[in-house]
């Protein structure tokens, strides 16, 4: 079980505390995924990217998104959900004026031991091992 702002793992970096919540971890579903609670400010999110080693799937829980899913623009509100397949590059934006949270699963389990390793510094060997690219 997993409270309201609990991680099922504790970062190195206190913004990803807040930020990127982890509530399953591979252990918790036998290997087969990661699930996060992410929070994004209004006009944030993270750069475009690209995994090659996992799926992504996300599920809007408040505000509005905006998500760039290789070079298709999709426009999701509350309820809404999209999948960005591994070697697509994408970003995601929250395009609302209040705080936007999001449900993502990671398919495999990549975030979760990139999080791990890099312990919030994101540096260059980290994202070679695990082939995780940003723009």
């Amino acid at each position: 079980m997993v409270k309201p702002g609990e991680n099922r793992f504790d970062y190195a970096v206190a913004e990803l505390k807040k930020s990127a919540g982890c509530k399953v971890t591979k252990e918790d579903s036998l290997g087969a995924c990661s699930i996060f609670e992410l929070v994004n400010p209004p006009k944030g999110g993270p750069p475009r990217h690209i995994h090659h080693r996992e799926d992504e799937w996300y599920y809007v829980l408040s505000s509005e998104f905006l998500f760039e899913v290789g070079n298709v623009k999709y426009t999701l509100p509350v309820g809404g959900s999209i999948c960005a397949p591994r070697d697509i590059p994408h970003v995601l934006a929250n395009v609302g004026t209040t705080e936007g949270r999001i449900i993502l699963m990671c398919i495999p389990r990549i975030r979760e031991l990139l999080r791990r390793e890099c312990k919030g510094t994101h540096g260059q060997d980290e994202r070679r091992r695990y082939e995780c690219d940003c723009d």
